[in-house]
């Protein structure tokens, strides 16, 4: 088998690994990118049907703010962003009522947080130490925001970084789609020639200092194809990452890496289920949009327990995060359905029955079961801060690794975060290439040389 070679083979095709692939190419480098699924974008996925009026989104949806990378490639594609109203309710107790301070609500909790949390406390400890001070309201709120917008169980997400949390940046949505940033940055990479080449799941990487042997198998066209380069960007989910052979999905390191092993042994995926909701146009005007009206709602439902309009289009999304999602994670699309429809009918003031007959169209996509995302995102995960930094660490100089999981603490399960981990990654290979072409060491046969090997690569062929 003829193994095709690269400087550098980015393994997946979502954010991380398009940003990290379209640097590298821009410095001149021979560059490849595999990716398991049919499609590019990876957690990234808009449906376009003619029946709908919107893009659907089935995986990210919306833009935070403050991000520099995010903001250039945006500009770069000429894609304006829309800030989201921050209208927000809370249907508690079969009551709706405002919660315009929603956002002011979390920035007070976590000033908080320092003074009744110690270092690597759970926000389910602030909870329970700040009892008293919260209202049964605050408290569904801000259970609310912390399994809804950070996918994670309020036993396990670090209230550290909860405390950290930018909350005053804004909130946006691509009108357009998501997947047209998706096409900006593939359009870049094809414009460089760089192939992308779609349905190569990896199944082993062989490495040593300078050298990297991928293994691939090929689902449309059968067969093993062989990858050799000099270095290796993977920016593979959280989930996948944590999967062993022969799980679908996951990769066989040679030789293995221990320590990364034991940091992703204790780390777990967030969690985030939605459905899009079409409704009947009629129906949406006479039935839905006078209740949900056009921002989000907060419900106390043990169910799905977020919703947002997409108004003016006649939809509706439904949204479950962490141990919710999880739990319904396992079911099968008509259970999902009846339990969207029955938590949506207090909130709505429509019975299931009456909902479904106006129902046109519903779309979800079951990221905990999908094989190449095995979870929606990552998370702060209380005493384990530090594992985002460590899961970013290059091993050997020869892997380096990308991906919304290795992001800043606070730009963890983001867009932006995955696309500036990619840049991250792939200006570690630029930095320690350069430093590899200015160092000509003396040849020699002892340890020192040894040491050198993986700097000497960089100016070797990665056949040697």
């Amino acid at each position: 088998m003829r193994a095709a070679r690269a400087d550098v083979v980015v393994i997946g095709a979502g954010a991380a690994g398009l940003a990290a692939a379209g640097r590298l190419a821009a410095q001149g480098l021979d560059v490849a990118v595999l990716e398991a699924r049919s499609r590019l974008g990876g957690r990234i996925a808009t449906v376009r049907d003619p029946d709908w009026p919107v893009p659907v989104e089935l995986g990210a949806e919306f833009v935070h703010g403050g991000n520099a990378a995010l903001r250039a490639a945006l500009q770069r594609a000429r894609i304006v962003p829309r800030e989201l109203g921050e209208e927000h309710r809370e249907f508690f107790r079969g009551r709706f009522r405002p919660r315009a301070d929603l956002w002011a609500l979390v920035r007070r909790a976590a000033g908080r947080i320092p003074e009744l949390v110690g270092p690597g406390g759970s926000f389910a400890e602030f909870l329970r130490r700040s009892d008293g001070e919260l209202s049964p309201s605050d408290r569904l709120m801000l259970r609310s925001f912390v399994e809804g917008f950070e996918g994670a169980p309020v036993g396990r997400m670090s209230a550290a970084a909860l405390a950290g949390e930018r909350t005053d940046e804004g909130q946006y949505r691509l009108p357009d789609g998501y997947d047209r940033l998706v096409s900006a940055l593939a359009g870049d990479l094809e414009r460089r020639k760089v192939p992308l080449l779609r349905h190569r799941v990896v199944r082993k990487i062989a490495w040593r200092p300078g050298r990297v042997e991928i293994e691939a198998r090929d689902t449309v066209g059968g067969g093993l194809a062989r990858h050799v380069a000099r270095a290796a960007v993977i920016t593979l989910p959280l989930g996948v990452l944590r999967a062993r052979p022969p799980e679908a999905g996951a990769i066989a390191f040679s030789p293995p890496l221990a320590e990364r092993d034991a940091i992703l042994a204790r780390l777990r995926s967030g969690h985030a289920l939605r459905v899009a909701l079409r409704f009947d146009p009629d129906f949406w005007r006479r039935r839905i949009l006078p209740r949900i009206g056009g921002g989000f709602v907060h419900s106390d439902n043990p169910g799905i327990a977020v919703w947002w309009s997409l108004a003016p289009a006649p939809a509706l999304v439904a949204w479950a995060g962490g141990p919710r999602a999880e739990r319904m994670g396992g079911w099968d699309g008509g259970r999902l359905l009846r339990e969207v429809l029955r938590s949506l009918a207090p909130v709505a003031g429509v019975g299931a029955a009456e909902l479904r007959r106006g129902l046109a169209d519903a779309r979800y996509h079951n990221w905990l079961a999908d094989p190449y995302a095995r979870g929606s995102y990552s998370y702060a995960q209380a005493g384990l801060e530090d594992a985002p930094a460590r899961l970013a660490r290059p091993a050997g100089e020869t892997l380096f690794f990308a991906g919304e999981a290795t992001a800043e603490i606070n730009e963890l399960g983001t867009v932006h975060g995955a696309l500036s981990s990619g840049l991250r990654a792939a200006d570690e290979i630029i930095r320690f290439r350069t430093s590899g072409h200015r160092r000509r060491p003396a040849p020699s046969r002892g340890r020192a040389a040894r040491r050198r090997g993986t700097r000497r690569a960089w100016s070797a062929a990665a056949s040697s």
